[in-house]
């Protein structure tokens, strides 16, 4: 509509820096359900918006707000990736888990940055570093969830295939009653 389009124009910077606040790599992100048929990298949409409603993203991206802004949206999807690495796992996880995502964090920026900074990127210095009493909760937590919903599929398959017995006992008694009766 172009009432719409003219007022989110007129007001695009404080949008836009909204939306920035709360991008994240989630997949209940309001991002997935404004694009569910698109595979992207959130970030991506931050430029797309810019030129979309005709506002110089680079000009954007080289202001001391506009970099501030970006580097926190790097450093919030960074994080978020962090923070589901338990989600993206069926079994345990351990500390190795962590440290890998860590060694692959400076691709995953620098792709961030390739996305975000057209020309040259500022110096982001984003220290994400690994917080090991946070993680070592983390972990024992989603190790004991995991253990306890293991236990409880065990014991499912476990009664599953005791009734599974039971039944087939019965039917064996059925039939051995039966024949009992047949010489009567």
């Amino acid at each position: 509509a172009p009432l719409t389009f003219g007022f989110i124009k007129e007001h695009f910077i404080e949008i836009i820096e909204s939306i920035m606040g709360v991008i994240d790599e989630n997949e209940n992100s309001m991002f997935r359900k404004l694009m569910p048929y698109k595979k992207i990298n959130k970030a991506e949409i931050i430029p797309t918006l810019f030129k979309i409603y005709q506002y110089d993203y680079e000009e954007y991206a080289e202001s001391k707000n506009g970099q501030n802004k970006l580097k926190w949206v790097i450093r919030r999807i960074l994080k978020t990736r962090e923070n589901n690495i338990p989600s993206k796992s069926t079994f345990t996880i351990s500390m190795k888990d962590v440290e890998d995502f860590h060694k692959n964090l400076p691709s995953m920026q620098n792709r961030l940055e390739v996305i975000l900074f057209p020309k040259e990127c500022p110096n982001l210095d984003l220290k994400i570093k690994i917080d090991e009493i946070y993680w070592e909760k983390k972990i024992s937590e989603h190790n004991k969830i995991r253990e306890s919903l293991m236990m409880v599929a065990m014991k499912s398959k476990a009664m599953s295939i005791a009734k599974s017995i039971f039944n087939e006992n019965k039917e064996i008694e059925k039939d051995i009653d039966d024949l009992f009766r047949r010489d009567k």
